[in-house]
């Protein structure tokens, strides 16, 4: 969960992506929607964009 672009890694650059989605300048569809949205309410929010990040710090 998290990891946005599949690299293998959740980073700043998971974080940005669903930030844009959060902020309605970019749309995540399926897959990455799914690994994007980690709160469980089936919407990606600021709340999702936290725990990406919080979690991107810790690597």
């Amino acid at each position: 969960m998290g990891d946005i672009n599949g690299d293998g890694n959740i980073t700043t650059v998971d974080v940005g992506l669903a930030n844009a989605h959060a902020k309605a300048t970019k749309t995540l569809e399926g897959y990455d929607f799914e690994v994007a949205e980690v709160s469980g309410d089936n919407i990606i929010t600021t709340v999702d964009v936290g725990m990406i990040n919080s979690t991107a710090k810790r690597v």
